[in-house]
């Protein structure tokens, strides 16, 4: 199902390296090939309550590139430093409605920075870009749910240092400021429904990293990553519909503002509300409504907010 190329939560995504090697390449003055097995959870939440989490199975393999190294015959304390990698992850989905699910992973990452050594460290500011995909499209749940594939794409500033405090050890920390992030939800996989996309604008990551040089051609390396993006908004087109045993609210257009966990239904809105019976109560037409998921009330409004009526159930 991974054929595509370039429904979020708060979000806390942890990678951890337990075995990871790299190797002195010839292809470029002090670039290192890199290979590493790790860890990976991620987990989303709304309102405090645990939704889903993915889960490495058995882990993460990941290969690279990267030049950490200053230049210092040069002449010239700045230097041009970089990391790229790709990864294949296989994974398993735990859900409190869906079930479990096993899938799989894809990942690139690209860092480029810019450093000035100071003797023995070397702060560095840079772009990163880090792209995800998650391949469920097609894939069943334990309940019977149909997956669908995933796009996550995060743009960052990571600023930081490299610090090297004898001639076999190097350490390299940094804070990753998010940018810009776009999630792509590809529910078409699943029929009768279409894609969506949601932008997050608001997060942060820390990497950390700390590596021995067993020789002059191998070095052996751990790392830490984590990332925690805010809740981001969703706005779906179409057919909309809220429905429960007691309630049918339906419009063309819904957002869903994570933040504050309210749904916005947009012009026209038409809305009916049953008794524990299943009778019939209220038939309201309205220009706006809102749904607070947290208390469970609906608020109507009009474009003027003159008229303005909220009902609890």
């Amino acid at each position: 199902m991974f054929e595509r190329s370039g429904a979020r939560f708060l979000l806390n995504t942890i990678l951890i390296g337990f075995f990871v090697l790299t190797i002195q390449s010839s292809l470029a003055h002090s670039a290192e090939l890199t290979l590493d097995l790790s860890y990976y959870y991620y987990e989303e939440e709304t309102g405090g309550t645990w939704v889903m989490d993915d889960t490495s199975d058995p882990a993460f393999i990941s290969l690279g590139v990267r030049n950490w190294e200053s230049q210092a015959e040069t002449g010239s304390p700045w230097n041009f430093l970089y990391t790229t990698e790709v990864t294949r992850g296989w994974v398993e989905y735990s859900s409190a409605s869906t079930g479990t699910m096993d899938k799989d992973y894809y990942k690139f990452r690209g860092e480029a920075y810019l450093g000035h050594r100071l003797e023995d460290f070397t702060p560095i500011i840079g772009l990163g870009y880090r792209w995800l995909y998650d391949d469920s499209g097609g894939v069943a749940s334990s309940t019977g749910a149909l997956g669908y594939d995933r796009e996550s794409q995060y743009l960052y500033l990571p600023v930081g240092g490299i610090y090297d405090p004898f001639d076999k050890l190097r350490v390299k920390g940094q804070f990753n400021y998010l940018l810009a992030a776009s999630q792509t939800s590809y529910l078409s996989d699943i029929a009768g429904y279409s894609d969506v996309d949601n932008d997050q604008t608001s997060g942060w990551g820390v990497d950390f990293n700390i590596g021995y040089e067993v020789n002059d051609k191998i070095s052996i390396y751990s790392f830490g990553r984590y990332w925690d993006i805010d809740k981001s908004e969703f706005i779906l087109e179409g057919k909309v519909s809220l429905v429960n045993n007691i309630i049918n609210l339906s419009s063309s257009k819904a957002s869903f503002d994570k933040k504050d966990d309210i749904i916005l239904f947009y012009n026209p809105i038409k809305y009916n509300y049953k008794d524990e019976e299943g009778i019939r109560k209220y038939n309201i037409s309205s220009e706006n409504a809102y749904y607070n998921i947290s208390t469970k009330d609906v608020i109507f409004k009009s474009k003027n907010d003159k008229v303005k009526s909220k009902l609890i159930f």
